[in-house]
């Protein structure tokens, strides 16, 4: 009994002896200014301003992919949560000490740039807007996506890679005033809908050039109505979807590759203008295997 008398008492003024912030969280201090080279990507953060810049250095060496964690593989739910939250690509200006993502106020993308690497932006949580320049001809994988502040943004028609992944969970993804029926618009682009939300056939507004990657994914619905204004079906579309049957418009330029993969897509009617066509794999519900439908043969 003594001797674990005396071990407490040991313990006891062990732990006197630290002090009593020891164990406080220590929030990380606001980084400094300043800038450095990621393969083909030059960046600099002006502290005064809060300002990050982007450049291209030429070099023909791109940022390597980056592929998010698959979170939900994690033993519990809060788990996956934090460990989510907590994750920030290998970029330098992620790095500890370095969380830029965390203070800067404004992302400037220099004309020199012609591709945004996957997830370069990724939680800057203070940046309220975005321009990207007409350069820029293509966005990587999530490129603007938990920017939970950004409202106001500006991407060319046109530009490669643009879906809902590109700004899921920004202020403008989060704003009801962007979705219609379910739906969520940005300028002439369909970039994805509420999935479990949809019942019935839906119509794609009037005006929409472009059906984003991933858009229709899981989308439940037999059919689906599309405008004569669409030009672009990107790949992976309607992938997974229950559609059945789909009649493109007259006006449809192209289709991505894996448009409709792993759909129950039975009955596919083309226009004879149309002058891309990747390969759009289906599988029905009544076979397995994917097949080939005779969009190929264009």
């Amino acid at each position: 009994m003594k001797k674990v008398i005396s071990l407490v008492l040991v313990l006891a003024f062990a732990l006197s002896l630290i002090p009593l912030n020891a164990f406080a969280y220590t929030e990380e201090p606001e980084p400094e200014s300043g800038s450095g080279t990621y393969y083909n990507i030059d960046w600099r953060y002006d502290k005064e301003t809060k300002t990050m810049y982007f450049s291209d250095n030429g070099s023909e060496e791109k940022a390597p992919e980056i592929v998010k964690p698959d979170f939900s593989a994690y033993e519990s739910s809060d788990a996956a949560i934090w460990a989510e939250m907590d994750w920030r690509p290998a970029y330098p200006w992620y790095s500890y000490g370095k969380k830029i993502c965390n203070y800067a106020e404004h992302i400037v993308i220099d004309s020199s740039v012609t591709e945004l690497a996957d997830y370069q932006c990724y939680k800057f949580i203070c940046i309220s807007e975005i321009t990207v320049p007409k350069t820029v001809k293509k966005l990587g994988t999530g490129v603007f996506a938990g920017c939970s502040k950004l409202e106001n943004i500006d991407i060319p028609e046109g530009v490669e890679g643009f879906c809902g992944g590109t700004i899921a969970q920004t202020a403008y993804y989060k704003d009801e005033e962007n979705w219609e029926n379910n739906v969520i618009y940005y300028k002439s682009y369909c970039l994805g809908i509420k999935t479990f939300y949809v019942k019935t056939p839906l119509t794609v507004k009037d005006g929409t050039k472009y059906i984003a990657k991933g858009a229709f994914w899981y989308y439940q619905p037999s059919t689906v109505y599309l405008p004569e204004t669409l030009e672009v079906i990107d790949e992976l579309a309607f992938e997974k979807s229950y559609i059945e049957t789909v009649e493109l418009p007259s006006s449809l330029l192209s289709i991505g590759d894996g448009a409709f993969s792993g759909s129950k897509l039975t009955f596919l009617s083309y226009p004879p203008r149309m002058i891309t066509v990747g390969r759009v794999m289906v599988s029905t519900a009544f076979r397995v295997e994917s097949t080939l439908v005779p969009l190929l043969s264009l």
